[in-house]
């Protein structure tokens, strides 16, 4: 083996979360040598779709721990009816249309008879005010009325937004549950392991063929910097460079 490739340290890969897996992933692939052996192209498709498979599940179980948590949700609600309330009820100071006046005073009465206070009842209760709300909108036939003080795009923003957080509730619909959230561990476990074996077949392609020594260094020099970027976290010494945690770019497929 070539002195400066050693085996083990590209064997023993940097501890990875689900995120610097990812990225690791992403990176040497982008960085797979169009000339190394048909061995290690077809590890790296290995590795290619490990990714992928590990992208996929981190994507989904982030989406469910999203729909399963109503606080953005709640926000969103409390938004729309804030905005509502204040486009009807600024029709109130102005004296000279006194049939909008008149229409928003009521509208007003009906819907707000507190205020948005309501907006600060616990999730489940304040849900059950805001569809007392649009009962009365319902009921009392508003919808024009309340079209015509405030527009359209409120009134629809108020339902669509009640809507999503019922279900984020579990009122209107089945709630997102944690235990439909895929496991990552197998995933993780199974690209760290694509990684190590597409290592090996560089190392081994380095090993067979000199002259490719210089591009096998390149290409695994993704898992170097994951490893400097560790240490230099370990020391205590601010790290000046490290992996990249955010999304990259999706890697070009690799070579046939």
């Amino acid at each position: 083996m070539v002195d400066d490739l050693d085996p083990l340290a590209y064997l023993r890969l940097p501890r990875l979360d689900v995120a610097n897996a990812i990225s690791l992933g992403k990176m040497l692939l982008a960085l797979v040598p169009k000339d190394t052996s048909n061995t290690a192209k077809k590890a790296a498709k290995r590795m290619h779709a490990s990714v992928e498979a590990l992208e996929g599940a981190w994507r989904k179980r982030v989406r469910l721990e999203e729909l399963s948590d109503p606080r953005p949700l709640d926000r969103k609600l409390d938004i729309c009816w804030s905005a509502l309330h204040d486009r009807i009820a600024a029709w109130e100071a102005l004296d000279e249309h006194p049939d909008k006046q008149a229409r928003a005073s009521e509208a007003v009465k009906l819907l707000f008879p507190e205020g948005l206070a309501f907006l600060k009842l616990p999730y489940v209760a304040e849900h059950a005010e805001s569809q007392r709300r649009l009962d009365v909108i319902d009921e009392r036939k508003l919808a024009a009325t309340i079209d015509g003080l405030a527009g359209k795009e409120f009134r629809l923003a108020v339902q669509d937004a009640h809507k999503a957080y019922g279900e984020a509730l579990g009122i209107t619909k089945a709630g997102a549950e944690q235990s439909d959230a895929p496991a990552l561990d197998e995933p993780l476990r199974k690209l760290t392991a694509a990684i190590a074996a597409y290592n090996v077949q560089l190392l081994a392609h380095a090993e067979d063929d000199a002259s490719a020594v210089a591009s096998v260094r390149r290409a695994l020099r993704p898992v170097d910097k994951f490893r400097e970027a560790q240490g230099r976290r370990g020391s205590g010494v601010p790290a000046d460079a490290p992996p990249p945690e955010s999304p990259t770019p999706a890697p070009p497929t690799p070579p046939a």
